[in-house]
């Protein structure tokens, strides 16, 4: 049998210049629910958007300062 190491980044962000883009996500297991999933998604962005000097107030505007990647994916097509 073959071997498998894998690494899932449950937050990542793209920087350049003053533009960052975000990558959040969550992990579903056995148990999870979607709001709790989604919420957990929205307190990491939170997180980095903070870390990256975005006012508090901004922040929490969360989650309308993003889409899942879902609905980007269907737009984009």
């Amino acid at each position: 049998p073959g071997s498998l190491e894998l690494a899932v980044a449950l937050r990542c962000a793209h920087v350049r210049g003053r533009r960052a883009t975000l990558f959040v996500g969550a992990g579903i297991v056995r148990g999870s629910t979607p709001d709790a999933e989604w919420n957990e998604t929205c307190r990491k962005a939170r997180a980095m958007l903070e870390a990256l000097g975005v006012p508090p107030a901004t922040a929490a505007s969360l989650p309308a300062l993003f889409e899942p990647a879902a609905q980007l994916t269907e737009r984009r097509s």
